[in-house]
């Protein structure tokens, strides 16, 4: 049927119009022809079919087509326009109205014009949740985080090189014990963190971890250009000390004891830095003792916390040379302190 839709139609030339008719008069059954009129070609004011069927333009490009423009293998359904496009779904139980198109920028767009998440399925299964905050969830739809990825397989996150043979490069997730677990592939690559340089380098040959270097050359190597005249503190232990006789310690431990078979340790003793050195006769049943300590003031101690000269000894000393007692070139006094 070819022609322009006639205004003021009355409702048998409006249901001829479109194919169908009255049974009779008064009555209330339709009959449907195998074929309505609608679906044959023609053109109706703005609607014009010619086996696609497309609104507002002359050229079709798609089965149906809104706009002008005329572009071939974009799909079934097409939108057009020279500013703004979407195609809008809502559900007026919900209020939930979802979007599909472009704007004005020069990207396309999908979302939620009301105030909901969007969600992604697959296999009819929500696998990735955008909130209304912003925050994108993958395997939760409740993210807490701007990121954040829950499964029950570990591990969650694959980052894999392009090209790349064998194993997966990097793996994060958590393991069997519920511990957050960031670890690489087994296959002797190093695990590298930048800024700009080598910030801190754990090398998966061996495990060795090297700070300002990529080449630790033992468990733990430091490496940082000292500036002239100056000493710069590699490592730093910080934190309150609750009384006087509180301190911190570097322990050395064998084959994972209870007991450390050495220790350093730094004690206050009121405001003064104190360095006290600790070992034990048997670290497999002992704590290691107080051997040695250097006060505030530079006095040494063996035996003793609490030197009163420059060395004091609690005990007996062997001596396996000459021993020199000078002041300015002449001998001082030797005596028994008693």
């Amino acid at each position: 049927m070819n022609g322009t839709i006639a205004k003021g139609l009355s409702h048998r030339e409006f249901l001829k119009m479109c194919g169908l008719a009255l049974v009779s008069a008064g009555a209330s059954q339709m009959v449907v022809p195998p074929k309505p009129a609608l679906a044959a070609d023609g053109d109706f004011d703005n609607l014009r079919v010619r086996g696609n069927a497309y609104l507002c333009t002359t050229v079709p490009g798609a089965l149906l087509q809104v706009g002008s423009g005329s572009v071939a293998g974009l799909g079934n359904i097409q939108l057009r326009s020279v500013s703004a496009s979407y195609m809008s779904v809502v559900n007026d139980t919900t209020g939930v109205v979802t979007f599909v198109g472009s704007d004005v920028n020069t990207y396309g767009i999908m979302g939620t014009f009301s105030n909901h998440p969007v969600g992604i399925r697959a296999a009819n299964v929500e696998r990735l949740r955008i909130t209304t905050l912003g925050r994108v969830g993958i395997g939760t739809q409740d993210p807490v985080q701007m990121l954040e990825v829950s499964g029950a397989s570990e591990p969650l996150m694959q980052v894999t090189h392009t090209g790349m043979t064998g194993n997966p490069f990097l793996l994060m997730g958590m393991n069997m014990g519920n511990n957050a677990a960031l670890f690489q592939a087994a296959n002797g690559k190093d695990f590298k963190f930048y800024n700009g340089q080598y910030a801190l380098t754990i090398r998966g040959s061996d495990g060795y971890v090297g700070i300002g270097t990529m080449t630790p050359l033992s468990i733990l190597s430091v490496n940082r250009i000292a500036p002239a005249g100056s000493i710069l503190p590699i490592i730093a232990i910080t934190g309150a000390f609750q009384d006087a006789t509180a301190g911190r310690s570097i322990d050395y431990y064998i084959n994972n004891l209870t007991y450390p078979a050495a220790r350093i340790a730094n004690v206050t003793g009121g405001t003064q830095g104190i360095l006290a050195f600790y070992t034990s006769p048997n670290f497999n049943g002992a704590a290691a003792t107080e051997m040695m300590r250097i006060l505030g003031n530079g006095n040494v101690g063996i035996g003793t916390t609490n030197p009163g000269g420059k060395l004091e000894v609690a005990g007996e000393i062997k001596v396996n040379g000459a021993i020199a007692i000078k002041n300015d070139g002449v001998a001082a006094r030797c005596y028994y302190d008693q």
